[in-house]
């Protein structure tokens, strides 16, 4: 029979080992919180519920959180996997948890059609609240407004990610543009016609007459300096 003094210690065991348990799932929920908040800022998270896939090791007790990973396919669902590497002072284990996800995300949707190239901003968008489900991709936030261009045409009532946007480019393929080439103390400038499209500090193609191509660095969004 146990002594009153053992018996209480077994329960204060017990105890810490229940705490140290519930501090893990709180640990790891947080982590998974910060991994959702950092890749969709302006998600509200109503609730988190994470369970453990199978039963936990023997001798457990001495193990501490490590690292948890998350995969970029779970990140754009509301619920899905993890891992979490566990470690001790000798050994390290890695455990499966299960997640679920209840939150909300503000989306741009098409509020008529767009054609492509076309410049994004809030005339052709409305902005709503929709429950956090599944994304094929990562829906645009106001980031995306006015410095961006469709990449093809869009139909009304499509939820915008960000694989349907580009940055509106500095230079388009089939401009005629000022090019300049500089040798010592002479500097030449003539005409170019680009091949090829790009941002300032990009290099691209360019043409001079019918059959001279030259590599040139976008310098403004009508200048070009010929590299080579």
């Amino acid at each position: 029979m146990l002594s009153l003094q053992r018996y209480i210690l077994l329960i204060m065991i017990a105890f810490t080992s229940l705490q140290a348990k519930s501090h893990d799932i709180l640990s790891i929920q947080t982590a998974i919180q910060n991994k959702f908040l950092e890749y969709y800022p302006n998600l509200t998270i109503k609730h988190l519920d994470i369970k453990p896939l199978g039963r936990t090791p023997k001798n457990f007790d001495h193990y501490q959180v490590e690292k948890i990973t998350i995969s970029q396919a779970s990140l754009k669902r509301n619920h899905g996997t993890l891992s979490v590497l566990y470690s001790s002072p000798t050994k390290k284990k890695k455990r499966f948890f299960k997640f679920e996800l209840d939150a909300t995300l503000p989306v741009y949707i098409s509020s008529r059609y767009i054609k492509k190239n076309h410049p994004i901003d809030e005339n052709y968008l409305t902005l709503e609240e929709m429950h956090f489900k599944n994304f094929s991709s990562k829906p645009i936030d106001a980031h995306y407004l006015y410095d961006y261009e469709s990449k093809r045409s869009i139909k009304e009532g499509k939820i915008l990610t960000v694989h349907d946007l580009r940055r509106i480019l500095d230079m388009k393929r089939g401009e005629l543009v000022d090019a300049t080439i500089y040798d010592g103390n002479v500097i030449l400038t003539f005409k170019v016609k680009t091949i090829e499209e790009g941002n300032i500090g990009d290099i691209i193609k360019v043409k001079r007459g019918h059959y001279k191509k030259l590599k040139a660095k976008i310098t403004s969004k009508t200048t070009v300096d010929i590299v080579e």
